[in-house]
């Protein structure tokens, strides 16, 4: 959406109303978690008004830490939390895809011990996600090359 700003005032109505014009079904904004309320609030009203989706949210983001791969429960509770959260605001927001950053490999730790634990959550996301008619993408940032392997695979 924000491609289509044209001035600092453009509120989700104007930007949503330009994607339409423009033929957009689908629109994307990275920031709309972090923006007031108030703007989500008029952004979900008028995706509805338009009968446009938001592409995407950001569900699990690895923070720059090991996640799906950790041993810790508290850990991998906290990835299903932050996904449950995610996929409130995405009803919401009329989002239906869940964008996931399975995080880091955990350090000196063999490789195969690791895809069976990153696997099973992955899979615990899946069919939460799937259970609320959403769907995982994994995300893989380009800058990283320590990331688990599920990061290279979209679910």
């Amino acid at each position: 959406l924000e491609t289509l700003r044209e001035d600092i005032d453009d509120g989700p109505g104007i930007l949503v109303a330009r994607a339409v014009a423009a033929g957009w079904r689908v629109v994307g904004d990275e920031t709309v978690l972090k923006r007031p309320e108030a703007w989500q609030q008029e952004l979900v009203l008028a995706l509805a008004r338009h009968r446009v989706e938001l592409a995407a949210i950001e569900a699990v983001v690895d923070l720059g830490r090991v996640t799906f791969a950790s041993r810790s429960p508290i850990v991998r509770r906290g990835v299903v939390s932050r996904l449950d959260a995610a996929i409130l605001q995405a009803r919401r927001l009329r989002c239906r895809h869940l964008l996931v950053v399975p995080g880091l490999l955990p350090v000196g730790e063999p490789v195969s011990g690791i895809g069976p634990r990153v696997t099973a959550l992955m899979d615990e996301c899946r069919a939460r996600a799937g259970n609320a008619g959403m769907r995982i993408v994994v995300e893989r940032i380009e800058r990283r090359s320590d990331q688990v392997g599920v990061a290279l695979q979209e679910s």
